[in-house]
Formats: structure tokens, sequence, C-alpha cells
């Protein structure tokens, strides 16, 4: 892994668990993604992969075997390609690119972490709607127990279950704007998230 890629790791601040953590937040990755250096799409990849692993150190090891089993140039060019496809064509034609089956697919990278890139990676599209938003376990858990989706917990997901969540969040955002201030639809996303979280852990504590 080129070492310009985890630069950026230098500047986070020091976690308050000590021993030598670090604190990355999402508004970090949404300050990555508007970076367009050569080494832009690699960092922002890792800063995906650091940010949704989280204090669990004994997953970093999983983790890295998409940079580990990839080679680096490699990588980039299809992160490069699926952030072009993002732009043209929008989030669902990106998802597919990176997904079983498409242009862009990489070993071990999977969509709990590639729709990190592309939610990062599209904060400043053009679109009236369709922005990419995030897909996970967690959020699958939510709206399965919400809405009775009966979507694979873990995945895959296909492309038109991306699409079908985005529209969903941002119809579920627009109701909930007509009654507070503006909601985004990645505001939506983190509370599917926290509900998917706090299911899957009452889940464990019943074990």
């Amino acid at each position: 892994m080129p070492e310009a890629w985890s630069a950026f790791m230098h500047d986070l601040p020091n976690s308050e668990r000590g021993r030598g953590y670090h604190r990355i937040t999402r508004a970090d990755l949404l300050a990555l993604a508007q970076d367009r250096s050569p080494h832009c799409n690699g960092a922002l990849l890792l800063a995906c992969y650091a940010w949704g692993t989280g204090p669990s150190g004994w997953l970093v090891p999983r983790r890295a075997r998409v940079f580990r089993d990839t080679s680096s140039q490699v990588l980039n060019d299809r992160l490069a390609d699926a952030r072009h496809t993002l732009g043209i064509e929008g989030p669902a034609a990106a998802y597919a690119s990176l997904n079983d089956g498409g242009p862009d697919r990489t070993k071990h990278m999977r969509a709990s972490f590639f729709t990190k890139f592309l939610y990062a990676a599209d904060t400043e599209n053009r679109r009236a709607t369709g922005s990419a938003l995030i897909l996970d376990q967690f959020v699958a858990i939510a709206l399965n127990d919400l809405h009775g989706w009966e979507i694979p917990e873990r995945g895959p997901w296909s492309a038109d279950t991306y699409h079908r969540w985005i529209a969903h969040a941002e119809a579920e955002a627009i109701t909930a704007s007509q009654c507070d201030h503006r909601v985004r639809p990645d505001a939506v996303e983190m509370a599917y998230f926290l509900w998917g979280r706090r299911l899957s852990a009452a889940r464990r504590n019943r074990q």
C-alpha cells in the first residue's frame, strides 16, 4: 500500500482509549472525499475501513486482505472507475460495478464497505435525488424489522435492493422534513443503522 494512502492518519486526533488509537469520524470521510490527488481514492477507501472497523482491532487483519490481495494500482483504478460511474450514472450503477459480477469487483471488498466509499465520494453530486448511502448488516436488520423487507442481513444485496434502499431513505427524509427542520437521507441511514445495531446487540445478550 502506498504510504500516501495512510498519510491522513497522522493528522487524526488521539482517541480517549489511549494505546496509540486515533479517532476518525464521518466528517473526516467527507473531508477526505474532497481530495483530488492521485492517491485520493485509496486514502478514502482506507479511511472508510478504519471508520467502519472502529475500536475492534481484532478485525484489522481481516479488513487488510482487501489491500493485501489486490495491487494498489489495480485497486486505485477500480475505485476511480466506480467513482466515475457514480458521477455519470448514479449510485445504483456504481454499486453494480463494485458488486459481484461487476467490472470493478475486488476480492474481499463487500457492500458494507464499498457503499461507505460511494457515500463519501457522492457528497458533491448535482443530482436532485439519488445520493449514495451506506448499506450494511445493521441497516438490513432494521429494514427487515421495521418494514419486512426480508433481505439477507449480511448480504449479498443486489443493485436493485440498493436503489430501493436509497429511494426509501429519501422518502423517509422528505416525510420527516415536513414535520421538522430539513432531514437528510444520510440522517435516515444513521437512524436505521442505530436501530439495527441495537437489535443485533439485544440478540447477542439473549444468547
